[in-house]
């Protein structure tokens, strides 16, 4: 990981591009901020900590709100003061902005899209528990040569890290379009964002930072 895991507007900009921050801009504005959405508010607190913003309720737990089921969990947000860069970040292409990412820039989105599936191997001694690792990538990958892209690209951030394939993006399901698909994360990669992603200590992640030998 990067010497420092400070997250600065920079950074949130980078998050946003990929994961679960939005880039809305006023009609009467020329000027863009960042919303950041989520039932997780530890986890909003901790990207919002180092700008100085605070969390807020949104719509609390089990809203009786026209469209939101019954048993729906509360949902926070925060949103940043509107800057130029954000606006300059809202222009590029998103695998452009990928080629900046480091690795703590990847836990974040890991933590935002990533997803742990967990598999029982019965045809082992004492039935091992297995993981699989996706990363949600929707149509990061749809253009024409952006899959190879983003292939080289997490190359080059993990190179260091993988044994074998850099993975393959693949459909959600028999469906999805290729505007809904997942990079499949090989698994000496996902321990490592994992490690890297418990070290932050934010709560409400446990299921998902699973891996096999704890």
């Amino acid at each position: 990981m990067q010497a420092t895991t400070m997250i600065d507007y920079t950074r949130l900009a980078k998050n946003a591009k990929v994961g679960d921050g939005t880039y809305w801009i006023h009609p009467e504005c020329v000027r863009h901020k960042l919303v950041f959405t989520g039932t997780n508010k530890e986890h909003l607190e901790f990207k919002a900590k180092d700008i100085g913003r605070n969390v807020s309720l949104i719509r609390p737990a089990n809203s009786a709100r026209l469209g939101v089921y019954s048993n729906s969990k509360p949902l926070f947000s925060f949103t940043t003061l509107v800057d130029d860069m954000f606006t300059q970040y809202n222009r590029r292409v998103r695998l452009d902005v990928l080629e900046e990412f480091d690795m703590f820039d990847m836990v974040l989105w890991f933590l935002d899209d990533g997803c742990t599936i967990e598999r029982r191997d019965n045809k082992r001694a004492g039935c091992v528990m297995r993981y699989r690792y996706f990363m949600c990538v929707g149509s990061l990958c749809s253009a024409v040569g952006a899959e190879s892209r983003f292939l080289s690209i997490m190359q080059n951030l993990f190179g260091e890290v993988v044994e074998g394939r850099i993975g393959s993006i693949q459909k959600n399901n028999s469906k999805a379009t290729v505007n809904n698909r997942n990079w499949l994360i090989p698994v000496s990669i996902a321990k490592h964002l994992v490690r890297e992603a418990r070290k932050l200590q934010i709560p409400g992640f446990e299921d998902k930072l699973r891996m096999a030998g704890g």
